[in-house]
């Protein structure tokens, strides 16, 4: 059965990239992150290249939304904040609009598509290229930050196939790459584009354009990150559940190599536990008991810091790393990374409607947790979410001028 695997210096190496991007290792050496992308001098402004035409205008909406800054947080050293989570707000990936040949680079904060003097046409169709940008972090994450760019490509992609769906744009996914084609059914602003358009899916425009707008809360408490106690509802957990295991068009979500073991506490109908979430999105129990301290003693932050055993929600994703190598080498095991980024995404899309926030964290002691949630001998931690009921917006100022359908 070895015979389709990689050579054996090969999988050595992937493997060897596995263990570097191993969750617990410290990160030294803090400060700001090192400095973006440098401005541009010019460029083609979103509003102009979006009076092309209705596919034009569909196309920059896209990019505005799941791109551009959403809020700035005055207490929070690293800003500014979008639609998907950054570490550091270092913004680890860029997006390139990629049209007969030619490549503009995605400026979300100026609005501006930066590259060949001709603007683009956007008149059947376009691809949405990502690049990577792990120097964009401090030297201390060291291996790590190839791994946070790769799980933030699937925050992006993610993000990119929610607005496109919310204005009813046909998608689809090609490795790191978004294609985006002509408007399919009625979106929120253009009821008349499309023909034969169907009720119902109007309405899934209307709900996936409300995920991709929703406002964003980090979970902010007078010290770190604590929610609100009061209980959550049984339909909030099984919205989350859905998101996950039903992601839109384009969305690299819907690979089945990730195993869901969720740690709940105060969730009306469910006694506090491990609980599994399947391909169908069912939610069943496995065992009682305060699940939720058992993630905070493998959370690497002190409980001031975040108080994850006061969390309604730890989401905890795992996979056979191992397999994923074997079969696929490193783009097998980055594709993992990237599906748990897009899950999570839509988890939080999912998450901010329902008033609630969403922290994707990979600070935490892999085996403790491993062995709290019950993962298999052959898994490996791959992304935690704590997720609970936002007390207060945080007096963040609101950046975005998009406004929740």
């Amino acid at each position: 059965m070895f015979d389709r695997s990689p050579d054996t210096a090969a999988l050595r190496e992937v493997l060897a990239e596995v263990y570097a991007h191993g969750h617990g290792k410290e990160v030294r050496g803090g400060g700001a992150a090192s400095v973006r992308t440098r401005a541009t001098a010019g460029g083609h402004r979103f509003a102009t290249v979006g009076e092309r035409g209705p596919l034009a205008g569909a196309v920059v909406r896209v990019l505005a939304t799941a791109l551009g800054p959403r809020r700035w947080e005055p207490w929070n050293p690293y800003n500014d904040h979008r639609a998907h989570p950054s570490p550091r707000s270092a913004f680890l990936v860029d997006v390139w609009l990629v049209e007969r040949g030619r490549r503009w680079r995605v400026d979300p904060v100026r609005r501006l598509l930066s590259g060949p003097a001709v603007e683009p046409g956007l008149d059947s169709g376009v691809r949405l290229e990502l690049t990577r940008h792990p120097e964009r972090l401090t030297a201390g994450y060291g291996p790590m930050a190839d791994a946070l760019a790769v799980l933030e490509s699937g925050h992006v992609l993610a993000a990119l196939a929610e607005a496109a769906a919310g204005l009813g744009l046909a998608a689809d996914i090609e490795d790191d790459a978004l294609l985006l084609g002509p408007v399919l059914a009625a979106s929120p602003d253009h009821a008349t584009l499309g023909d034969d358009v169907e009720a119902d899916r109007v309405t899934d425009t209307e709900s996936w354009w409300r995920r991709a707008t929703a406002p964003r809360s980090s979970g902010p408490y007078p010290v770190g990150v604590a929610p609100d106690p009061r209980p959550l509802a049984t339909q909030t957990l099984h919205t989350l559940a859905h998101a996950a295991m039903r992601p839109p068009p384009g969305s690299p979500a819907g690979d089945g190599r990730l195993r869901h073991r969720l740690a709940l506490s105060r969730v009306a109908g469910h006694p506090d536990g491990w609980y599994a979430v399947d391909a169908a999105a069912h939610v069943e129990r496995l065992v009682g008991g305060d699940a939720l301290d058992r993630v905070q003693s493998a959370f690497s932050y002190e409980r001031a810091q975040a108080d994850v055993a006061a969390m309604h929600v730890a989401w905890v994703m795992t996979a056979d790393l191992g397999a994923s190598a074997t079969t696929g080498g490193a783009a097998g095991y980055r594709a993992v990374l990237r599906t748990a980024g897009a899950v999570a995404q839509h988890v939080a899309s999912a998450a901010a409607v329902a008033g609630l926030f969403c922290r994707p964290v990979r600070s935490v002691y892999e085996a403790r947790l491993e062995a709290a949630a019950g993962a298999p001998a052959g898994h490996d931690f791959v992304y935690l979410l704590l997720i609970g009921r936002t007390r207060f917006g945080g007096f963040a100022y609101r950046l975005s001028g998009e406004e929740p359908r």
